[in-house]
């Protein structure tokens, strides 16, 4: 997924690779948060999302699920 508006983020659009992705405002917009997997740690999630670090337990979801969690507040 690049630069995809994605269901259950408010209008962010969700890019990424490689197990690391990026939350920005669309159109090239600010980045509101970047997250990415954890090696060696199966279904967590590492990242940093509007001005706070976070971690997330997450097994089997997808990257958009995930998004929306670290959007939350």
């Amino acid at each position: 997924m690049t630069g995809q508006a994605a269901p259950d983020l408010d209008g962010y659009e969700l890019s990424g690779k490689h197990g690391v992705w990026i939350i920005a405002e669309p159109d090239g917009g600010p980045v509101v948060a970047a997250f990415y997997t954890v090696k060696g740690s199966p279904g967590w999630w590492r990242g940093h999302s509007r001005g706070r670090v976070k971690q997330v337990f997450a097994p089997r979801a997808e990257p958009p699920a995930v998004a929306a969690r670290f959007l939350r507040p």
